[in-house]
């Protein structure tokens, strides 16, 4: 069988699983599933697959057709979204300006990890609604201490970082005050170290 058509479309995948169910129909479909599995890890690769030492080399249909270098084919790729990021470095004072509150993130763009305060949109007021929010209480420098590039997988976003010193706030299970020499005890984005590396190269302060 010869499947032409791009890896996670449709009907990709509906075709897949028919093959699939075909072959769980056998006497032992767990034993053909993991010899499967094994000849796809070691044998039939997606580059550079050995195709003369394959045992299904005679029953191929890539290999009948001269198109073992075309499939499988790659999975489409789309352009990552830009989107404009306001992100808050809220501190302590600046006795203690070491010290910066970070919340755990949510949903899929930093799930579980802790992190500067970030939100869609831009400008100070922006980031002001943000501390509000939050519940953080200080004064807002009000332009950005410096904008960065960060490239997910979906996104590429453009992140004006503003800074804030914070005279009142409260901790609780998703928002903390830490210190930067014990983020190593917290899963922290990388997105998060680029923007205090923009900080400790401030030389405004």
């Amino acid at each position: 069988v010869l499947i032409e058509t791009a890896i996670g479309q449709t009907v990709t995948e509906k075709r897949l699983w028919s093959l699939a169910a075909r072959f769980a129909s056998g006497r032992d479909p767990g034993a053909l599933n993991q010899a499967l599995m094994e000849l796809g890890a070691t044998v039939c690769l997606p580059s550079k697959p050995h195709c003369d030492t394959c045992p299904l080399r005679g029953d191929c249909a890539a290999r009948a057709s001269g198109k073992v270098a075309q499939v499988p084919v790659p999975r489409v790729r789309r352009a990552p979204r830009r989107i404009a990021v306001v992100a808050l470095l809220a501190e302590g004072d600046r006795e203690a300006s070491e010290e910066r509150w970070l919340v755990r993130g949510e949903g899929s763009l930093f799930g579980g990890l802790w992190g500067c305060p970030m939100v869609e949109g831009q400008g100070a007021e922006r980031a002001r609604e943000l501390a509000a929010r939050l519940g953080l209480r200080g004064t807002l420098e009000p332009e950005p201490l410096g904008e960065l590039e960060h490239v997910l997988t979906h996104r590429h976003m453009t992140v004006s970082v503003y800074r804030m010193t914070c005279v009142r706030a409260e901790a609780s299970d998703v928002m903390r005050r830490v210190v930067r020499d014990a983020l190593a005890e917290l899963g922290v984005s990388r997105l998060t170290h680029k923007i205090l590396d923009l900080a400790e190269g401030d030389t405004r302060r």
